[in-house]
């Protein structure tokens, strides 16, 4: 079943929550039933900044992770400062990204 915009927009919202659990339930949602497909392009963005320093859309990496899916970007990369603690992970499993560096 797919989501309409509305849904969507909703829980790209939600991906910026504060509370890891909602962020993670968001993008499992938005990842199983928002109908997105996207054709892989060689664009790369590595220098992305998250809500841990300074996004002037106050995204969290979990919004950073669906963005870059939707603009099929081939690999992506936060670059936070003022962070003590930041977790990553080798590939993106729920976004498909090839490749994930913090």
């Amino acid at each position: 079943m797919h989501m309409d915009s509305k849904e969507i927009d909703w829980l790209e919202q939600e991906l910026s929550s504060f509370d890891a659990d909602d962020r993670k339930e968001a993008l499992n949602s938005l990842n199983h039933s928002s109908g997105l497909k996207v054709q892989e392009r060689q664009n790369v963005n590595l220098h992305f900044h998250s809500f841990n320093s300074y996004n002037v859309e106050n995204w969290s990496p979990s919004r950073i992770a669906w963005e870059s899916k939707k603009r099929a970007l081939y690999d992506s990369g936060i670059i936070d400062f003022d962070v003590q603690t930041v977790i990553g992970c080798g590939k993106c499993p729920m976004c498909s990204i090839r490749r994930w560096e913090l």
